[in-house]
């Protein structure tokens, strides 16, 4: 039997592999134990975090040569990764008196697999602290009944919105976000099933579909939807995948059963306003960054009104996030981005995001 003739057996190729390859093992597991090569450890946290630490006290005015010199930290520091016991004593070291339930869920939103990249999670913190901009994200109505294909009023493509929110606020920090949900009692008049409880105006034609809209006795046109959003139930609740801060705030809106109220500002019939502009005015807001759903209906008329009080008292320069939002009648989109940058509102992409921040923080 010949030398070639050996390694035609299985158990000999073995034995041969395992010889060779015993010898290196201790090798092999030391490069396994390293980080990636991608991967910047802190050499020496505590002066990372001091440094870090001394650079966002002055800032806390928000003179903008400051604001450039955190920019460029975050810059600097992006690239590096923490474990969470890291990022945990990180964040502590410049900012002591967080909750610690908001700090976990801060932690939560930007890990990636065990680590989390330590210049994003600076820059969110500066911009929650409410030390960089006077911008808040407000997230109109991503909940079940909208985002769900199971949902009673299902949006197409609605379930794709909570991720890139979600997205949107790992990469950038705002001063504050608010959260929009509609929030109707059961025998809500905007329901097509309750139409009969209501008045019409006289001659009036009787609706025969969903969709269809009617004029009530006191003048309110209204379009007749399936019921949502009915409060506490299932269909109110936010999209589970959507990012949820116990610093967010939350405005509801539509509990009137009278009136609706597609503006997270104010509802239709009368003009009874939420809370949001309060929220916002308390915060010195003064941008506002609209994402959500839906884009013909609530997410219009927010930014509407968002305009129509920045020409007020000069508060809300308004953006809406074009590719955040979806439609109910996808179709007229363009119509409606049209109508609304006519009045003011300026319509972006997500990528735009970072420039807006940024420069709102230097004028700041």
């Amino acid at each position: 039997m010949g030398l070639l003739d050996l390694f035609k057996s299985p158990a000999v190729v073995a034995v041969f592999v395992a010889v060779l390859l015993i010898p290196a093992a201790p090798y092999f597991i030391t490069a396994l134990r390293q980080p990636a090569p991608h991967v910047n450890r802190f050499v020496d946290l505590p002066t990372t975090r001091a440094a870090l630490h001394s650079s966002f006290k002055p800032c806390q005015q928000g003179p903008a040569e400051c604001i450039k010199k955190l920019q460029g930290l975050r810059l600097k520091f992006s690239a590096h990764m923490l474990t969470r016991a890291e990022a945990r004593e990180f964040v502590k070291g410049f900012w002591e008196e967080i909750p610690d339930d908001l700090l976990n869920q801060v932690l939560d939103m930007h890990s990636q697999g065990n680590e989390i990249q330590a210049g994003m999670l600076y820059e969110s913190l500066l911009y929650w602290g409410g030390k960089a901009n006077n911008v808040a994200l407000v997230v109109i109505d991503v909940q079940r009944d909208f985002s769900q294909p199971d949902g009673s009023l299902y949006v197409e493509e609605g379930e794709l919105i909570a991720g890139l929110t979600n997205k949107l606020r790992r990469e950038h920090g705002f001063m504050m976000t608010v959260l929009s949900k509609d929030w109707h009692p059961a025998d809500h008049s905007s329901f097509f099933d309750n139409w009969r409880k209501y008045p019409l105006l006289p001659g009036s034609k009787q609706p025969a579909h969903v969709f269809d809209e009617v004029t009530f006795a006191d003048g309110t046109k209204q379009v007749l939807w399936p019921a949502h959003c009915i409060q506490n139930s299932l269909g109110s609740q936010l999209d589970p995948a959507l990012i949820q801060l116990v610093s967010d705030q939350i405005v509801f809106k539509g509990l009137d059963p009278h009136a609706d109220s597609y503006s997270a500002f104010r509802d239709v019939k009368d003009g009874t306003d939420t809370p949001l502009d309060q929220m916002l005015k308390k915060q010195k807001v003064k941008t506002v960054i609209i994402v959500g759903l839906a884009l013909d209906f609530c997410v219009r008329w927010t930014a509407e009104h968002a305009v129509k009080n920045s020409k007020e008292d000069g508060h809300y320069e308004t953006y809406v996030v074009a590719d955040l939002t979806r439609a109910v009648f996808e179709g007229n989109r363009a119509d409606v981005l049209a109508a609304l940058e006519k009045q003011g509102v300026k319509i972006i992409q997500s990528a735009d995001v970072g420039r807006i921040l940024a420069e709102a923080a230097a004028a700041k």
